[in-house]
């Protein structure tokens, strides 16, 4: 089974919202074990030096999970999946082909949320 993940823009203050070690023990055991899964951002079009940070971030915190599971685009809804994670409507995730799971609802406030559903849903426990 596929999934996209997408971390919103991974503002400043998202990123320090973040416990990483929680983050990146939630990735790796849960869902990199039970999913295809991949990174989908935007970035800032008229900045193209966010693009190559993106992918810096990544690299430094979670390169052996997403090494070459990067997709930056402005067009979401031309990607397959079965799942998109993102905590913004913009950029054509409303219109994904797939479940949006919208991070940071009121439904999914939070990384337990997205887990304890996907594990529910796709039977994982």
């Amino acid at each position: 089974m596929a999934s996209i993940l997408q971390y919103g823009q991974m503002t400043a203050e998202l990123k320090q919202s973040l416990t990483m070690n929680y983050y990146t023990t939630a990735m790796r055991v849960k869902l990199s074990q039970h999913y295809d899964v991949f990174i989908l951002s935007t970035a800032p079009w008229k900045n193209p030096s966010a693009w190559g940070d993106k992918r810096k971030w990544v690299e430094k915190y979670f390169v052996e999970i997403f090494f070459k599971r990067i997709i930056l685009t402005h067009r979401k809804d031309i990607c397959q999946g079965d799942y998109l994670i993102d905590d913004r409507r913009w950029n054509g995730a409303m219109n994904f082909s797939g479940e949006w799971i919208k991070f940071g609802s009121e439904e999914f406030p939070n990384w337990d949320t997205v887990i304890s559903y996907l594990s529910e849903k796709d039977k994982w426990n």
